[in-house]
C-alpha cells in the first residue's frame, strides 16, 4: 500500500485504489499520516476536525470515522490494511514503512542528498534533489480542509520544498549545468519574484551563458522591486554576485559541462534517438499513462523501473516511444537513449553488444570491458548515479531487458515489444491498437498531404479500412500517394481492393508492410506458423475456438493452446472471455496468411481442412436451424451429435445472430469452390433464420446462390426447395408477381418430379397469395390439395403449414368453425414436432377466432407467427 501526500491525497493498493471521497475521513488520515508511527490523541484529532466547535457527539463520530478508514484500508489491503491503524490511548496510531508515504521518501532523499553535497558528491546530491522534488504533485494536500497541525506542517513542508529546490540549483551549477538551469530558474524567480538567493542562481547562469546584460538585468529589476515593495537594498551576497557580473569576474564562471564529462560522468542531457516519426497522430491516452508510469518509475514509486509498450509489427510502438522520449529531458536530464535491440530484422542482438551500444551511445569514452559481466556493472554503475531513460526497441524476451534495469531511483527503461513480457513485473503493459477512424484519416493526411486527400472523404475512409486503420500501411499508403502527384486517393483505394496485390502496393523505399508483419512470423514455431495459415480458410469475421478446432483437426484443448500462443504473438486478436471467446485476424494480417497458404501449404491438406470446417458449420447451422423451426428440413435425416447441441445451446437465435457474418461468407466460399451441394444445403438451413427477423438482403444472396448452385446439381429437390425459399421471400416483401413466378415453378417441377414435401410448400404459397387476393375458393382449394400431399407423404410440418392456410381460407370463406379445428390441428402437429413457436401460434389463433366469429369481425389477424395482415 502507498499513501501520497505530497499534492492531493492519494491511497493506492497493488490493484485498487482506496483514497477516502469523505472530507472528514481525509483530514483524520492525514492527520495520522502526517505523525506516521506515533500516537495521535483524540483530542488533536478533534481540534483538527472541529477547531474549538466540537459537536457533543464528537468522540462516537470519530470512532466512527476510523472505523470507516480501516475498512478502506483493509479493502485496499486485504493483508495488512485494517491492522494498520490502532487504538493506542491517549488515541490512535497508524503503523506504515517509511517507503509507504511519499512524504516521508522525499524527506529521506533530501537528508541523503545534503549529505552526498558535504562529501562533494555533487552528481549524487543533485540527483537526490531532485528525486525528491519529483515526489512533489502540488501544495502539500490540497484537497484536504487544513486545521492546526495541517497548516502548521503545510507551510513547514512548503519551505522544506523550496529549500531542496536551492540545494539542487546549487549542485547543478557547480556540475556546470548553467545553459539548462536558465529556463528553470526564470520560471521559479516569477514565482518566487523577491527571493534573492533564486535571483542570484540565475544571474550566475545567465553570466555564464554568455548573457552578462541579461543577468545584470536581473539585478536592475529585483533591486527595484524590493526597494517599490519592501524599502530595502538586496542583501550583500546578490551585490557581491552583482560586482562579480558588472567585473566580468572568471571566478565567476565556475566549472563547464565538458570540465563535468571529463571526469567521469556522461554530459548532460546525452541524446542519441533517432528522429521523431513527423506524422505522428493520435494515441493520447497511452501517451499520458505511459508518462506517468515512467515518472513514478524514475522517482522509485514502481518496481523495476522499466515500461512495457506493447502490440504487434506495424502498430507504432517506436513512435510511441520516440514521441516520449524526446519529450523526456525535465524527468532524464542526463541522457535519453535508444537501443534497437535486433541486430538485423529477427536477429536479437548480442547481450554484450547491447549493453556496449548503450554505453558508447550514453556518453561513455575509452576502453570498454570485454567481460559481459564487467559490462553489465558498469551500465548499472551509471544507471543508478544518473538520471538517464533508456529507450529499448523491439524485445523478444525478458532476458534481454533485466541487465539493464536500474537499482536505484532516477533512471527508467521504456521498453518495446510484440509480446508482453510478463515475466518483468512491474506497471502492467501499454497495448497499442489499431487507429480509430479519425486517427487513421489524419494520419492518411499528414503522410500524403493534406491537399491530396481533401473532398475524398469516402475513399480516404476506404484506404483507411484496406490498411486495417494499421499506422505503417496508412503511412506508406500516403506516401505513395504523395510520390504520384496524378492519384487521387481513389487510385489508391482500387489498388488496395485487390487482396492479391494488396500487400505489394503497401511498400515503398524501407517501409515494407510485409517484411514488417512477416517478423511474428517467423519468429514463431513451425506448427504455430501452420496453424495461422490454416485458420485463413475459416469464414471472415471473427471465429469461436470450436472453428479453430475443425479447421486444425484438433480437440478444443489443443486448439486453445494454439491460440493462445497465437494471441501472444500478435498474430491474431481476441475478443470476449471464457467460452463467449471469438478470434480473428487484423484485416493485413488475414491477407498475409492466407497469400502464405496458397504459397506453402499442400492442395489436398488444405481441402481437407475446409472440408472440415464445411461439415462443421453445416452440421451446427442444421442442428440451430431444427431448433428454430422443427421439422421443416426434411432432407435433414441425421441426428445432431452432443457436440452440436452443447455449441448452438438452447437459443438458436442467439448462435445464429453470433455466426451470420460466417455463414454467409461460407456460402459465397463453397459456390466459388464450386461445392454446390453443402453449398445449397447451408444456405437452406439459414432460411428460418433470416425470415425470422426480416433479414431481407442475406436471405435473397443466400438463397440465390442457393439456387445456382441448385442448379448444377443432378437432383430436382434442391432447385424445388430453392424457388419455394424465394417465393416465401417474394410474397413476405410483397413482390406478390415474383413470388407467384417462383411458387409455380416449383409447384410444376415438384409434381413431375414426385416430390410431396416441396410440392406441398409451393401450393401453400399459392393458397397464400390467393388470400392476398381475396380468392378465397382457390385459395381453400390450393391448401387442401397442399393438406392431402403432406398427409399422405407422412410430412407432418408440411401438414401443419397447410392447415395454417386452409384454416385462414376457411374463415376468410366465414366458416369460423373449420377455422378453428384446423388451427386445433395444426397446433397438435406442430406439439408433435416440438415447434413450440408455431403451437402457441395455432392455439392462439384458435382463441382469436372464437372469440371474434368472423372474418369480418377480425381486421387484424396474425397468418404465420410474428406476421399480421390487416385489412380496411
Amino acid at each position: 500500500m502507498r499513501y501520497r501526500v505530497l499534492g492531493p491525497m492519494e491511497v493506492r493498493g497493488d490493484t485498487v485504489a482506496g483514497t477516502p471521497r469523505a472530507a472528514k475521513l481525509r483530514v483524520v488520515l492525514s492527520t495520522l499520516l502526517l505523525q506516521t508511527n506515533a500516537v495521535v490523541s483524540v483530542q488533536a484529532l478533534a481540534d483538527e476536525l472541529w477547531a474549538d466547535r466540537p459537536p457533543r457527539t464528537a468522540m462516537m463520530t470519530l470512532q466512527v470515522y476510523v472505523s470507516q478508514l480501516r475498512k478502506i484500508l483493509q479493502e485496499v489491503d486485504p493483508a495488512q490494511g485494517r491492522d494498520a491503524l490502532v487504538t493506542r490511548a491517549p488515541g490512535y496510531l497508524l503503523r506504515i514503512d517509511a517507503e509507504q508515504l511519499d512524504l516521508a521518501v522525499f524527506l529521506g532523499r533530501h537528508q541523503r542528498g545534503l549529505e552526498a553535497a558535504r562529501a562533494g558528491d555533487d552528481t549524487l546530491a543533485a540527483d537526490l534533489q531532485r528525486q525528491a522534488l519529483e515526489l512533489w504533485r502540488g501544495p502539500l494536500l490540497s484537497d484536504v480542509p487544513h486545521g492546526p497541525i495541517l497548516e502548521a506542517t503545510a507551510v513547514r513542508m512548503s519551505e522544506l520544498r523550496l529549500a531542496a529546490l536551492e540545494h539542487r540549483v546549487r549542485a547543478d551549477l557547480r556540475l556546470g549545468r548553467h545553459h539548462a538551469l536558465v529556463s528553470e530558474l526564470w520560471a521559479l524567480t516569477g514565482e518566487y519574484p523577491l527571493h534573492e538567493e533564486l535571483h542570484a542562481h540565475l544571474m550566475t547562469a545567465l553570466y555564464r551563458s554568455g548573457r552578462q546584460a541579461d543577468a545584470l538585468r536581473v539585478f536592475t529589476d529585483l533591486r527595484r522591486a524590493m526597494i517599490d515593495e519592501l524599502g530595502i537594498e538586496p542583501n550583500t551576497p546578490l551585490r557581491e554576485v552583482h560586482r562579480q557580473v558588472l567585473e566580468g569576474d572568471a571566478g565567476l564562471l565556475g566549472p563547464t559541462e565538458r570540465d563535468v564529462a571529463a571526469a567521469g560522468s556522461p554530459p548532460l542531457g546525452a541524446l542519441h534517438l533517432p528522429p521523431p516519426v513527423l506524422d505522428f497522430v493520435g494515441r493520447d491516452d497511452v501517451t499520458t499513462a505511459v508518462r506517468t508510469d515512467l515518472g513514478e518509475a524514475a522517482a522509485g514509486l514502481v518496481a523495476p523501473a522499466c515500461v512495457r509498450v506493447v502490440g504487434r509489427a506495424g502498430i507504432g510502438k517506436t513512435a510511441l516511444a520516440l514521441q516520449i522520449a524526446h519529450a523526456a529531458a525535465p524527468t532524464f536530464p542526463d541522457g535519453r537513449v535508444f537501443v534497437d535491440m535486433q541486430a538485423a530484422p529477427g536477429q536479437p542482438r548480442s547481450r554484450a553488444d547491447a549493453l556496449a551500444t548503450f554505453l558508447r551511445r550514453a556518453g561513455v569514452t575509452g576502453h570498454l570491458p570485454s567481460d559481459v559481466e564487467e559490462l553489465s556493472a558498469t551500465v548499472h554503475h551509471l544507471l543508478n548515479r544518473h538520471r538517464i531513460l533508456l529507450v529499448l526497441d523491439n524485445v523478444s524476451t525478458e532476458q534481454e531487458v533485466r541487465p539493464f534495469l536500474p537499482a536505484a531511483p532516477g533512471s527508467a527503461v521504456l521498453v518495446t515489444s510484440r509480446v508482453p513480457l510478463t515475466g518483468l513485473g512491474g506497471p502492467q503493459p501499454h497495448r497499442l491498437d489499431v487507429l480509430g477512424p479519425e486517427d487513421s484519416d489524419r494520419l492518411l493526411s499528414t503522410a500524403a498531404g493534406s491537399d491530396r486527400v481533401a473532398g475524398q472523404a469516402e475513399a480516404v475512409r476506404q484506404v483507411a479500412e484496406l490498411c486495417g486503420h494499421l499506422p505503417i500501411a496508412l503511412r506508406v499508403a500516403g506516401l505513395r500517394l504523395a510520390a504520384r502527384p496524378y492519384w487521387d486517393v481513389a487510385d489508391v483505394a482500387a489498388l488496395l481492393r485487390d487482396e492479391e496485390s494488396r500487400l505489394d502496393q503497401l511498400r515503398i523505399g524501407d517501409l515494407d508492410v510485409r517484411a514488417s508483419l512477416m517478423l511474428a512470423y517467423r519468429g514463431s514455431a513451425a506448427h504455430v506458423r501452420t496453424a495461422f495459415r490454416r485458420l485463413s480458410l475459416l469464414p471472415a469475421a471473427d471465429f469461436p475456438l470450436w472453428a479453430v478446432a475443425a479447421v486444425l483437426d484438433a480437440d478444443t484443448r489443443q486448439a486453445a493452446d494454439v491460440v493462445d500462443t497465437l494471441v501472444d504473438a500478435q498474430l491474431l486478436e481476441t475478443a470476449g472471455t471464457g467460452r463467449g471467446a471469438r478470434f480473428h485476424y487484423q484485416e493485413l494480417l488475414g491477407v498475409l496468411a492466407r497469400e502464405l497458404s496458397g504459397r506453402h501449404d499442400d492442395a489436398s491438406l488444405t481441402r481437407d481442412a475446409a472440408e472440415r470446417v464445411a461439415s462443421t458449420y453445416l452440421r451446427l447451422c442444421q442442428h440451430a436451424d431444427h431448433l428454430l423451426s422443427p421439422g421443416r428440413s426434411f432432407w435433414v435425416t441425421t441426428a445432431a451429435s452432443d457436440g452440436a447441441a452443447a455449441i448452438v445451446g438452447d437459443d438458436p437465435l442467439r448462435w445464429f445472430a453470433q455466426e451470420r457474418r460466417a455463414l454467409v461468407d461460407l456460402v459465397r466460399t463453397l459456390c466459388r469452390t464450386r461445392r454446390w451441394r453443402p453449398a445449397w444445403q447451408l444456405a437452406e438451413s439459414l432460411g428460418s433464420f433470416f425470415e425470422t427477423i426480416a433479414a431481407w438482403h442475406d436471405w435473397e444472396e443466400t438463397h440465390e446462390l442457393a439456387l445456382d448452385a441448385a442448379a448444377r446439381l443432378d437432383d430436382p429437390v434442391p432447385t424445388a426447395v430453392s424457388l419455394c425459399s424465394l417465393g416465401d421471400l417474394a410474397w413476405q416483401r410483397r413482390r406478390y408477381a415474383e413470388a407467384e413466378t417462383r411458387y409455380q415453378e416449383a409447384a410444376t417441377l415438384a409434381d413431375r418430379a414426385g416430390l410431396p414435401h416441396p410440392h406441398s410448400r409451393a401450393l401453400v404459397g399459392l393458397a397464400d397469395l390467393r388470400l392476398a387476393d381475396d380468392a378465397h375458393a382457390r385459395a381453400r382449394s390450393l391448401a387442401e390439395q397442399a393438406v392431402s400431399l403432406s398427409s399422405a407423404a407422412g410430412d407432418t410440418w408440411g401438414l401443419c403449414n397447410a392447415l395454417r392456410s386452409l384454416a385462414l381460407g376457411q374463415l376468410d370463406d366465414n366458416r369460423p368453425e373449420h377455422a378453428i379445428r384446423s388451427f386445433m390441428e395444426c397446433a397438435a402437429l406442430a406439439g408433435q414436432v416440438r415447434h413450440h413457436r408455431f403451437e402457441s401460434f395455432a392455439l392462439a389463433s384458435a382463441q382469436r377466432v372464437a372469440a371474434v366469429g368472423s372474418r369480418t369481425d377480425a381486421p387484424e389477424l396474425e397468418i404465420q407467427p410474428g406476421l399480421w395482415r390487416l385489412s380496411a
